[in-house]
């Protein structure tokens, strides 16, 4: 944009129409005139000339030719107006050695005007312009850069258009300026880019190629079409020079790049490495379609142009994918093939870790494109060739067997990095693949299964390997448990589940301290085999590893960072069929929480994780609900047992007043179990102790979960009044059973339901009995007011304290309440004991005199 003066001096001066550039060719002076009123208004101004009048200033610049080599002191000048136009170009060159913006305007003006030109005339016609042009430039830049005042803006014009390099006194004394000012010269980090700062990655002084690089990555990624488009005239001299192998001083149009070609491929690869992988595939892979084949034309080539071959082709893997096999003729593996035999022979421990780190993303590309067959067989060659330490026993002259040609050496001829590196990547290659088929895995276990505990085991200087090994053991892990349990019913074979008794045996015998990733997934994995047979052959290495590991855990001096790996696992461990497991987790809570008794470990992990320990019951309810209901009959008593502990646990209370749920899904995932439970006759066959736990939950559960309780009540309803009729012969039971039922009422009295009828009348059968007596009797007679039994409560609660009936608790109830309501459910305690005094038109009147007469029953209330 021009200012107000630019804007003026366009009216005065006037642009040339098409009429004076066809005057100009004819030979009248319409131009000539034009020509003199710009000359000699750009000399009566006061201001830099290309920033107010740019245009103008353009226009001009087709007078520079015959006066290039001329001097505003020669006394003999070569046209008419001469010393003007010199002394108009003198002041040009001032004003472009001490503004940026000057050059800015200058150097885009220029390439204006000959893209014009060339449209208009003949490109022989136009050819001296630009000649003049880049000899204005060479001179003003020797000039600018022996000057200190005008050093700055001349190192901002060669970066900003490096083609002024192509003059090789210009080149020889900008790489002096360039390594003596390095350290103060400063680059855009605002995402602007600079052409020579590409340009001179591939210049020939190593400390300019460093410099460039390090000023690139400042800059940022080439991740625009403006930002490719400003770098691509560096890029289409690159390709040039690898396509045709113009790397002699004759041959090479740029003359700023290196003649060296492991020099040039050096800097070629860092350039390349600057795109993103959108520029890559949708510019540079659509423009340069043959850099692909030309790439893997220098798989071959010596290590120092290996190397940086190898560079390129993994950010051409990463960006185009399997894409990349439409750009080339080569098949994958025969690159593949190339690219092992160049691990097996090289020496240089530099090639080797390159083509090791380009195995991964080499290997993701087959897929798509090959069959499957073929894709394994080449993954299994990889993966074999970094897991096997040394190389393969020759057969025996006497064997008839011929070794394998495809078999790959082995990794002995490594160095130790490489070796590790190695190892790191074999083990993401099968995590990787592990995603999509495990088959290759599997097939490979003789080699990956007995070394990847130990190696997950965490080393000194090895934390790479170890970080691989954790996630591949801990998909490993997980995919055991789920495939000892299709195995379990049927769905395997025990030689499919081989490689799990292999790993679930080396865990058993580690000895050291094992990541906290592994021991999470090692108990996470619990949860799906929980609610088996212990006694299967397919879980024996299983349940010998999983006391190995707790009573690691239980003698381990971090229990608190392990304890917090087993959160999920907790409800898992605690109800599992194995009796030796869940000694093993009982001793290892109470040691990790200084107590007696596992209940009060317990309530202390709900306290302190309750999301952990609501997550962990959900993983079994899950596992009982896809096992079958029928087949958990193992577990009830421990389940119940641990649930009515954790039950027992108050909620915290939310900001609003409201009571908030821990887990408040699983609890109604845990009713749901319940309501099965009762409806399918599983109570009828547990003992007494495990129907007191049950009972006890039940009734610390229903208030909990609130009117779910109250749909559809009436099949586990019957289920539960039936139970009630078959265990009154227990006072025990009995009273958890009232408790429940009282508990089920205030649900739906809180509800503002109406009482199911199998509900009322099983509570007033309560009534009538006199097993159940106490603080639930008393609560039900408020609830059902004026029914049977009612008045016998009323006359026990009314008599003093040491004249009540004793009433016998069990166990179960003397350490765990019969029933735990939620504080809002319960009837609020009065002042006065109950029941309260009757007033006198509710008391019978007494008679004066005794009469023959039976006394009158008293009239329910």
């Amino acid at each position: 944009t021009m200012d107000d003066e630019g804007r003026r001096a366009e009216q005065l001066v006037g642009f040339p129409s098409e009429a004076d550039w066809d005057a100009l060719e004819s030979g009248e002076d319409g131009m000539h005139a034009f020509m003199c009123r710009a000359v000699a208004h750009l000399l009566g101004l006061t201001g830099h000339m290309w920033c107010t009048c740019q245009e103008v200033a353009t226009e001009v610049l087709v007078l520079l030719p015959p006066c290039i080599r001329a001097s505003p002191h020669d006394g003999s000048p070569t046209v008419d107006g001469a010393r003007e136009l010199l002394s108009l170009f003198a002041r040009m060159t001032d004003q472009l050695l001490t503004c940026h913006l000057c050059v800015l305007h200058y150097h885009r003006g220029r390439h204006r005007l000959a893209d014009r030109l060339a449209v208009k005339y003949e490109q022989s016609s136009v050819d001296p312009l630009v000649e003049s042009f880049a000899l204005w430039d060479q001179k003003r830049a020797v000039r600018g850069l022996n000057n200190p005042d005008s050093l700055a803006v001349v190192l901002f014009e060669i970066l900003n258009f490096p083609e002024i390099l192509n003059h090789r006194s210009v080149m020889k004394l900008f790489t002096v300026k360039l390594l003596e000012f390095r350290n103060q010269i400063e680059v855009p980090d605002d995402g602007q880019k600079l052409p020579g700062v590409y340009m001179l990655m591939l210049h020939e002084v190593p400390d300019v190629r460093k410099w460039a690089k390090d000023a690139a990555e400042k800059m940022g990624k080439i991740a625009s079409v403006d930002d490719y488009q400003t770098v691509k005239p560096v890029i289409q001299n690159c390709m040039q020079t690898l396509e045709f192998s113009m790397f002699s001083e004759e041959e090479q149009q740029c003359k700023v790049f290196t003649r060296d070609r492991a020099q040039f491929w050096m800097g070629f690869s860092a350039l390349v490495q600057q795109m993103d992988k959108t520029t890559f595939e949708g510019c540079f892979a659509a423009d340069f379609p043959q850099a692909v084949d030309i790439v893997l034309n220098h798989l071959s080539e010596p290590s120092d142009i290996f190397v940086p071959a190898v560079k390129v082709l993994r950010v051409a893997l990463d960006a185009l994918g399997y894409g990349l096999w439409s750009y080339t003729r080569f098949s994958p593996t025969v690159i593949c093939e190339r690219l092992l035999e160049k691990l097996s022979s090289s020496a240089s421990e530099q090639v080797q870790l390159e083509v090791i780190k380009l195995l991964l993303p080499l290997l993701k590309s087959f897929e798509p494109h090959e069959e499957k067959g073929v894709f394994l067989e080449c993954q299994q060659q990889v993966v074999t060739y970094l897991l096997t330490p040394a190389s393969p026993t020759l057969p025996s002259p006497s064997s008839a067997t011929p070794p394998s040609e495809k078999t790959p050496k082995g990794s002995a001829s490594l160095s130790l990095l490489s070796k590790t590196v190695a190892l790191e990547f074999a083990y993401k290659i099968l995590k990787w693949s592990w995603k999509r088929d495990r088959a290759p895995a599997l097939a490979l276990e003789a080699l990956w299964v007995p070394r990847i505990v130990a190696d997950a085991v965490v080393h000194e200087g090895r934390k790479h390997v170890t970080d691989a090994a954790v996630k591949l053991l801990v998909r490993a892990l997980s995919d055991a448990a789920m495939t000892l349990r299709r195995a379990l019913f049927d769905e395997e074979t025990e030689e499919a589940t081989a490689w799990c008794g292999k790993l679930w045996k080396q865990l058993a015998a580690l000895r050291e301290p094992l990541p906290q990733g592994v021991i999470r997934a090692a108990l996470d994995a619990h949860a799906s085999l929980c609610v088996m047979d212990p006694t299967a052959s397919l879980l024996q290495h299983y349940c010998e590893h999983m006391s190995a590991l707790l009573g690691y855990l239980a003698g381990c001096a971090r229990t608190q960072v392990l304890f917090e790996s087993s959160g999920r696992s907790c409800f898992s461990l605690l109800v599992t069929n194995d009796p030796t497991v869940r000694a093993a987790y009982d001793k290892f809570l109470t040691r990790h929480f200084g107590c007696k008794e596992a209940a009060t470990a317990v309530k202390h992990l709900v306290s302190t994780q309750p999301d952990a320990f609501w997550q962990g019951v959900h993983l079994v309810l899950e596992e009982i609900s896809l096992t079958g209901f029928f087949n958990c009959s193992g577990i009830w008593h421990a389940m119940f047992k641990w649930l009515d502990v954790a039950l027992s646990v108050p909620p915290p209370p939310a900001s609003t007043g409201s009571v908030v749920e821990d887990g408040a899904g699983e609890l109604l995932q845990l009713w749901s179990i319940c309501e099965e439970f009762l409806v399918s006759g599983s109570w009828q066959g547990v003992d007494p102790h495990t129907a007191h736990y049950f009972l006890s939950m039940l009734g610390k559960l229903v208030p909990r979960c609130g009117e779910s309780v109250c749909h559809a009540p009436a099949d586990w309803l019957r289920a539960l009044i039936k139970w009630c009729a078959t265990g009154s012969s227990d006072a025990d039971l009995a009273t958890l059973l009232a408790a429940c039922l009282l508990s089920i009422a205030l649900v739906f009295k809180s509800a503002d339901i109406a009482y199911p009828r199998q509900l009322e009348a099983a509570c007033i059968d309560v009534l009538k009995s006199k097993d159940v007596q106490g603080a639930v009797r008393i609560k039900l007679g408020e609830l059902f007011p004026g029914k049977a039994g009612n008045l016998g409560a009323m006359w026990s609660a009314g008599l003093p304290a040491a004249r009540r009936p004793a009433v016998a608790a069990s166990p179960a109830t003397a350490v765990i309440p019969p029933v735990a309501l939620s504080p809002k459910l319960l009837p609020q305690p009065q002042p006065q004991p109950y029941p309260k005094p009757q007033s006198k038109s509710q008391q019978p009147q007494p008679q004066p005199q005794p009469q023959p007469q039976p006394q009158p029953q008293p009239q329910p209330q």
